[in-house]
């Protein structure tokens, strides 16, 4: 009996099909091979890697097995469908800035509102899953009890604790459907909602100034283009752990980078840092500010503020690389000394007169009227410790009008 063995494929929701089939005929001979001895030849990968080239997949048991057609099914890696009416929702609102601080064990409350822009009902078996990080002992799964329909919003509050260990933590969430598949939120439905926190005594940048929200802020969650990030000459500068690590890392005077984003005049600019594990003397950091600009990049006029390990403080001005003293090196209690301690150091430039802060408090106010313009910048001394190192949780201006 002749056989003629026919192919096909189709595919559903990103399985690969092949379907063979057979007619006979009463031309078969002895020599001809049996169509069930042939389909069983060809469940291994090599015998369909020959047939089609498809993606590297694992063959399951034969199905809809009848006298004249056999069908084998291969899953393979194809890419999945488009995502389907659950893939679709978007963030509207939600509450706690990244880095919001807490007292450890304190007990808190995350908020995101989410719309259904898709095409599918979200009924109650629907809810909110923990997918990474510190889970900050929240709940998961954490169902909307609710039915939300395609346009409307839901908003979804989660119960959280802070650690009881002092640091920076944060958790990953995404939405869950009733048969358990994962999707988030974005274009992709792969981008996760999220909780950034502060676990201990952390100061806010502003805090008891009542300047109110800063015209920028930095909180070093992602690489910025306005920094230069990497090592040259004698410092390192790296984003980790949503810090700005700076390191000095030989034995160094003042050095510093400028934050190129444009050049600023009247402003409060502060920031909060903490030294390294290994610090002393006039090892120390500072800010740059309303340095000019130059053609060939090298940034050497401008007003320079600084704090050391030892509770010290000091400005100067740079006129093209020389040095003119405002305010030597002069000791503080107000500076919190030694190594691993913070301080938020900020400096109000507004017209002639500024004035430099420790910690919300003013340790000296001074007069110049030699640069009205420039650009900001970041500075480091490393004078008895090689490798110092600090590390910036977060830097903000404000402008004065």
């Amino acid at each position: 009996m002749r056989i003629r063995v026919y192919f096909g494929t189709f595919i559903i929701s990103g399985f690969l099909y092949i379907y063979i089939s057979a007619c006979s005929s009463p031309l078969q001979t002895e020599d001809e091979p049996d169509i069930k001895q042939f389909i069983a030849q060809t469940q291994t990968s090599i015998a369909i890697d020959s047939i089609l080239t498809v993606a590297p997949g694992t063959i399951e048991p034969l199905l809809n097995t009848s006298q004249n057609s056999e069908l084998l099914i291969i899953q393979t890696n194809l890419p999945a469908s488009i995502p389907n009416c659950d893939n679709l929702a978007q963030l509207e609102n939600e509450t706690l800035p990244d880095q919001t601080s807490f007292l450890p064990g304190e007990q808190f409350e995350k908020k995101w509102t989410i719309q259904n822009v898709g095409s599918c009902t979200w009924d109650s078996s629907y809810g909110l899953v923990f997918v990474g990080g510190e889970m900050m002992n929240g709940n998961s799964p954490n169902l909307f009890n609710q039915t939300i329909y395609p346009n409307e919003f839901v908003e979804l509050n989660i119960q959280l604790i802070a650690p009881q260990e002092q640091g920076y933590y944060e958790g990953f969430w995404k939405l869950q459907n009733g048969q358990g598949e994962q999707f988030g939120i974005g274009a992709t439905a792969d981008e996760p909602l999220w909780v950034k926190i502060y676990s201990g005594n952390k100061q806010i940048l502003g805090e008891g100034l009542n300047l109110g929200e800063p015209d920028w802020r930095d909180t070093f969650d992602e690489d910025r283009k306005y920094i230069h990030l990497g090592t040259a000459g004698n410092t390192s500068y790296l984003i980790e752990n949503d810090k700005l690590n700076i390191t000095a890392l030989r034995l160094t005077g003042d050095v510093w980078r400028v934050i190129r984003m444009f050049e600023l005049g009247n402003i409060f600019i502060e920031m909060l840092v903490t030294n390294g594990e290994n610090c002393s003397g006039k090892d120390g950091y500072g800010l740059v500010l309303r340095a000019p600009d130059q053609p060939n990049g090298v940034i050497n006029s401008g007003y320079i503020v600084g704090i050391s390990c030892d509770g010290m403080f000091r400005v100067y001005r740079l006129d093209n690389g020389e040095f003119v003293g405002i305010n030597n090196w002069t000791q503080s209690e107000k500076i919190n000394s030694g190594p691993g301690q913070t301080n938020r150091l900020g400096v109000k430039a507004d017209g002639p007169r500024f004035s430099v802060y420790v910690n919300g408090e003013i340790l000296a106010e001074f007069q110049d009227y030699k640069y009205t313009i420039g650009l900001l910048g970041l500075m480091i001394r490393s004078e008895n410790t090689e490798n110092f190192k600090i590390s910036i949780d977060e830097i903000g201006y404000w402008k004065l009008y």
